[in-house]
């Protein structure tokens, strides 16, 4: 044999050898999910750098922007610049909407073909539209968005009007079309008489799916030009919509695990973060960013482009225990990651009234027991499970008793039975709940609602989560709502508990005379409103028109009217209306007339029945009916979620002695496996540090101080944030230096406030001393920042009295530095540039210095 031929065969098998040995990483296929990976985008890291806009920090349009941008519908002028407040050519708007239904490849191609539709102004000929756009035009005229007349005669580099960008979304939508005396929304608008004729019908559509909607003085303005930063915000709302058009599927889950690892390849590696997520659905799916050295010349890589907090970044943003939302394009690419709060899951069981199936999914409408009537969205991608087998929606039939899981208005899993089989069963679909009646370590007895208990199995590898967090059997309450799933049916053993009567959030209570109430439009007029605020009224709008949910109840002396008899009767009348979110508007669902004197107060709950319905609270006995307002950190419950021991603020009707509950108010002010604690730092050790002398801060105040020798030692966490007010420049300290101060005992003695989750701190402020420290708890809404002295202005302030056990009810105004203080939103420290005017604090502060500020849920109080 030639030696040319040993080396060929040689260098042959080499080949061979590596790429047997060094096997490319599983890709999941369509439709798939597995153990196998789901990996980002390979444009990812030139997108971020492409959208990092410095002329769109507190614009309102901030988040929307940010968020389409993220998805790569809209652009910027430059990768620094957005210009949000220039108005958008109507071409430019067509490219939006392309890209939004899948079309972008499409429409480049199509460019190659050219369009060269030429119109003559002056004897003129001239190009109605930039080079760039013709492929988009063309698509939207193939698509049926654009007639050939428009796509002849507009100017498509003018700004585009309202209208114009109303009826293009319909065409491209699809969305029903309404006529007659449906046609309600656009008839309310005071100028619609100048919208075009042809453009009535589309623009009631979008009117009533809420992607655009008029002024708060009901004017529509369709021939202004719509901006860049609006139509980023129309975008945002119609979002959802466009999905089944461009293939694009929405997930929503939870990260549970994230694990990291390298892979060396011969002549670079491999690294991967991989996110395990538990999707709403029960399944398990394992995403992933991939960075791929393949010499020393070239890399690749697949990054997650992750949205958190407002804020756009990469996986490095993204954490074990968010929830999130992600989106994978038809070739099953994650495209975006949006962390968001913690899901407030609405499960309903009923018979289908109603199901109407389209090409975006559809509508389900659902009777429950009880006679109530729930509508919600269907996605395309859900999957029914009927039997504990997966099907289509066409399977799900009218009467058919089912269990609908939903996330904001839509559903994200349908459970339903034909009959009965035994064995394994789709993780999670059998569902159980009811009230606790008993619970401990191994055990949870319910009782449901027609009366009956059962007592299930639960063990430490249950899941149990109470408001978005975590939470240990221990921490269950006899009478406290739960549900409880299983992931087979032939066993009493539990896999997951969630805890509390959610029914739905509320954005709002408002109150306000009755001006007029509309029956027909399903629509009240209101008259110098005033919103509810920790117990008080504050002023909101002389007037304001507030449309009705499907579902909303009027109450007058806890007995149920006609809407026919507000107006009729009540006309002048003030009224409480709880207001839930719309589809882009705010709807009433609750509404109860003022028909005696009124007082608002606070306490804890001496006593409680659920079955007559009255609390005790101080001095005062309150009876609740079917009409009270029971609330919850904004969320609707009902009075079994209440408990001997509560703090509560309460508004109620008053006649002589008799006092009617109209409101009846809730507040988590922070996380449930939240502790704060003050103390003297008494030593630092290599895994954290002790304290003496300390106290734990409970109900608004704090436990008394402990014996000098009754010592508690705390862990830390990597990115423990630590703050020395003794310092006047550079008071964070690195955990490094904290440490290396058990060598110099820097800070031994030292005053400390700790937040900390059980024994493990993830914040602390080290003070030299304690000396003419005067805290008081208290809640106010900033007004202004001063950002170089981080000090905020606060109104509607007010203080907590430890001696009444309750709160004051006299609104300040106070300013207050918090250039000392850990400032917590939505469950992690942050800086102070990051509040915003407008946030409602809870804070523990020393006179006019702030030691911990956390942000609440708007008026209704609560956080994550």
């Amino acid at each position: 044999m030639k030696p040319y031929h040993q080396l060929y065969k040689i260098f042959i098998i080499i080949i061979i050898i590596n790429l047997i040995s060094v096997p490319a990483a599983e890709k999941i296929s369509a439709g798939s999910y597995s153990d196998a990976f789901i990996y980002g985008v390979e444009y990812g890291e030139a997108l971020l750098k492409n959208i990092s806009f410095d002329d769109i920090s507190r614009h309102w349009a901030e988040i929307p922007i940010k968020r389409m941008a993220a998805h790569n519908l809209i652009r910027g002028y430059t990768p620094n610049s957005f210009r949000p407040n220039v108005s958008i050519p109507k071409e430019q708007v067509i490219a939006i909407i392309i890209r939004a239904m899948g079309k972008e490849e499409a429409a480049q191609k199509q460019a190659e073909l050219g369009l060269d539709t030429p119109i003559s102004q002056g004897g003129t000929t001239v190009y109605s539209y930039s080079p760039w756009s013709e492929g988009y035009l063309q698509q939207a005229y193939e698509q049926g968005i654009l007639t050939e007349e428009e796509l002849i005669t507009l100017q498509w580099q003018d700004p585009a009007e309202r209208q114009e960008v109303a009826y293009w979304l319909d065409k491209a939508l699809k969305l029903p079309e309404i006529y007659g005396s449906e046609m309600q929304q656009i008839y309310s608008l005071n100028d619609w008489r100048d919208i075009k004729k042809e453009y009535l019908i589309q623009i009631e559509s979008i009117l009533k799916e809420g992607i655009m909607t008029g002024t708060p003085k009901r004017y529509f303005k369709p021939k202004d030009s719509m901006t860049r930063a609006e139509m980023a915000a129309v975008m945002d709302r119609s979002m959802d919509l466009f999905l089944p058009y461009s293939g694009t599927k929405k997930l929503m889950g939870s990260v549970v695990k994230q694990t990291s690892e390298t892979e060396l390849t011969g002549t670079g590696s491999i690294k991967r973060e991989i996110y395990t997520v538990q999707l709403l659905s029960g399944e398990t799916i394992n995403i992933a960013a991939e960075d791929r050295i393949i010499n020393s010349w070239q890399r690749e890589s697949n990054n997650l482009i992750v949205f958190k907090n407002g804020k756009l970044g990469d996986n490095s943003l993204l954490c074990a225990k968010d929830d999130i939302v992600f989106y994978l394009d038809p070739q099953n690419r994650v495209t975006l990651v949006e962390v968001t709060g913690a899901f407030n899951r609405e499960i309903v069981e009923g018979e289908i009234k109603n199901i109407k199936l389209a090409e975006t999914g559809g509508e389900i409408i659902i009777e429950t027991y009880s006679g109530s009537i729930y509508r919600y969205r269907l996605s395309p991608e859900l999957k029914p499970v009927i039997d504990y087998r997966k099907t289509g929606l066409h399977d799900l039939i009218e009467g058919q008793e089912i269990t609908i899981t939903a996330v904001n208005g839509t559903a994200v899993a349908i459970t339903g039975f034909t009959g009965i089989e035994e064995g394994y069963i789709t993780p999670e679909s059998r569902i159980r709940q009811g009230r606790i009646r008993f619970v401990d370590d191994n055990s949870i007895k319910i009782i449901d609602a027609e009366g009956i208990e059962n007592t299930y199995k639960i063990s430490s590898y249950t899941d149990i989560t109470k408001s978005g967090h975590k939470i240990d059997a221990d921490d269950l309450s006899i009478g406290e709502k739960v549900m409880l799933f299983f992931d087979y049916l032939d066993t009493d053993e539990v896999s997951r508990i969630t805890v509390g009567g959610f029914q739905g959030k509320v954005n709002a209570v408002y109150k306000g005379r009755l001006n007029r109430a509309d029956a027909r439009r399903g629509e009240l007029v209101l008259e110098n409103t005033s919103t509810y605020y920790y117990g008080n009224w504050i002023d909101h709008k002389s007037q304001m028109n507030l449309n009705l949910n499907k579902d909303a109840e009027i109450f007058y002396d806890g007995r149920a009217i006609d809407i026919s008899d507000l107006e009729k009767k009540y006309r002048g009348c003030y009224v409480y209306a709880m207001i839930l979110p719309g589809y882009g508007r705010e709807e009433g669902i609750c509404i109860i007339i003022k028909d005696d004197d009124e007082i608002s107060d606070s306490g804890r709950v001496d006593s409680i029945s659920w079955i007559s319905g009255v609390i005790e609270t101080g001095n005062s006995i309150i009876h609740t009916n079917e009409a009270t307002m029971f609330l919850n950190n904004g969320n609707i419950v009902d009075i079994m979620d209440i408990d001997e021991g509560a703090k509560i603020f309460y508004t109620a009707l008053s006649k002589g002695d008799a006092k009617k509950g109209i409101i009846i108010n809730m507040i988590d002010f922070y996380p449930a496996d939240y502790r704060i604690f003050k103390g003297n730092l008494n030593e630092i050790t290599p895994q954290g540090f002790i304290i003496d002398s300390f106290s734990e801060y409970r109900e608004n105040g704090w436990s008394s101080t402990r014996s000098s020798r009754q010592n508690r030692e705390f862990s830390l966490y990597d990115d423990t944030t630590i703050i020395d007010t003794s310092q006047e420049t550079g008071k964070k300290v690195t955990l490094k230096d904290f440490k290396y101060a058990r060598f110099t005992h820097d800070y031994y003695d030292y005053f400390t406030y700790i937040i900390a989750r059980d024994d493990r701190a993830f914040g602390i402020i080290l003070m030299p001393d304690d000396g003419n420290i005067n805290e008081i708890t208290s809640i106010g809404r900033i007004t202004r920042k001063d950002t170089p002295i981080k000090a905020v202005m606060l109104d509607n302030l007010i203080d907590w009295n430890d001696f009444r056990e309750k709160w004051n009810d006299t609104l300040a105004t106070l300013e207050i530095s918090l250039r000392d203080a850990l400032i917590i939103k939505d469950d992690e420290i942050i800086d102070f540039e990051d509040l915003q005017v407008g946030d409602t604090l809870y804070l523990i502060r020393n006179n006019n210095n702030g030691l911990v500020a956390i942000v609440q849920n708007g008026m209704l109080g609560g956080t994550k």
